[in-house]
């Protein structure tokens, strides 16, 4: 009994290493066949390759890639031509036959990211070459590089795609004020008034603060729709930029109520730009109001100071005329205000002036 156990032990043990041996015998037969069954171009091509006959190599799998009917197979194909031009450093062809290779239906994302490197350094070399820029530009979108891609898209200056970025984000996400300002610097830089226009009015929609007010009255005040810029500025109660309020009343004709607010700023301020804008705009409605402001631009610049000058002496107020010139000559040294302070100075008689003057006469043309 117990030897009858024994040989059906054996049996079995045998009839194991039978089966064991088969399968090996038959994954053996399959490789060699695989090889033997390989297109004759690619036996060929694949001794060239072990060889590093590389460009031998090259000629027979392009020759088999054009007579390869099988999608899965061609892009095995593409692959090692890709591979053998990697080797010989041809780095544009490289990443022509992995475009295509990803055309095909490739997925292998390594080969993508070296495709992406050789376009990089490329582009680098000519970073003015459109050509260039595109493929750097498709690489990173198969790669789903969105943030290299905004930073490329504005270091080429190619602001029209990238505030197509822009908009598929304004699409999905909510925009910030910082967003905002940034996309509307964009929108400027791309030239075109329609960008612009519509990324202001989102801000002022989106979030409708003191900033985007300002920026949507200021367009409306370069388009000079004055009436639209007031409008803005209605709806929002807490806006206090007196500038663009005087802008858009003396864009109104309102010309007393622009004056007014200039001059308002003028005292807070003192800058002689406001005071000079409510000057110009006095001239218009309050000539008395004007005059008193001319006697303020006189202490600033020359050429109000002879204005004043010249109003005195239209009026027949010589002596307040000759003042004038007189401080015309002293303070900028202006010697068209000393010939003149000189004639009136004779007209008048006054010695003390004459004299004076020729002294000063004298003393210019030695110098």
């Amino acid at each position: 009994m117990q030897l009858q156990s024994n040989n059906i032990g054996l049996n079995y043990y045998k009839k194991i290493k039978v089966v064991n041996y088969i399968i090996i015998l038959g994954f053996l037969i399959f490789i060699v066949l695989a090889y033997v069954l390989k297109p004759i171009d690619i036996q060929i091509a694949d001794f060239y390759f072990s060889s590093s006959a590389y460009k031998k190599a090259l000629q027979y799998y392009k020759k088999a890639f054009t007579e390869e009917k099988n999608a899965i197979n061609r892009c095995i194909i593409l692959k090692r031509i890709a591979h053998i031009y990697w080797i010989l450093k041809d780095y544009k062809n490289y990443e022509r036959i992995i475009h295509k290779y990803y055309k095909m239906g490739g997925k292998d994302t390594d080969l993508f990211s070296k495709a992406f490197r050789v376009s990089l350094n490329l582009w680098r070399k000519f970073p003015q070459n459109v050509y260039f820029q595109n493929k750097v530009i498709f690489w990173a979108k198969v790669l789903k590089k969105d943030k290299f891609l905004k930073n490329f898209y504005l270091w080429n200056k190619r602001f029209k795609e990238l505030l197509s970025v822009y908009e598929k984000e304004f699409q999905q996400k909510k925009f910030t004020s910082k967003d905002f300002e940034k996309v509307i610097k964009i929108a400027i830089w791309s030239g075109e008034e329609k960008n612009y226009l519509k990324w202001i009015k989102r801000y002022y929609q989106k979030i409708h603060n003191l900033r985007s007010v300002e920026l949507l009255v200021k367009f409306y005040l370069a388009k000079k729709e004055f009436y639209k810029a007031l409008s803005v500025i209605k709806n929002y109660p807490e806006f206090h930029n007196l500038k663009l309020l005087a802008q858009i009343y003396a864009g109104l004709k309102k010309y007393k109520k622009a004056a007014d607010l200039y001059y308002y700023l003028y005292l807070k301020t003192k800058n002689l730009n406001y005071l000079e804008s409510a000057y110009f705009l006095y001239l218009k409605t309050d000539p008395a109001q004007a005059e008193k402001l001319l006697f303020l631009l006189a202490n600033y610049k020359p050429e109000y100071m002879l204005s004043l000058a010249s109003k005195f002496l239209s009026r027949g107020l010589e002596d307040k005329a000759l003042n004038f010139y007189l401080i015309l000559w002293e303070k900028w040294h202006d010697f068209r205000a000393l010939k003149t302070a000189y004639a009136l100075a004779y007209k008048t008689r006054n010695k003390k002036v004459i004299l004076r003057l020729i002294n000063e006469m004298f003393k210019e043309k030695r110098e």
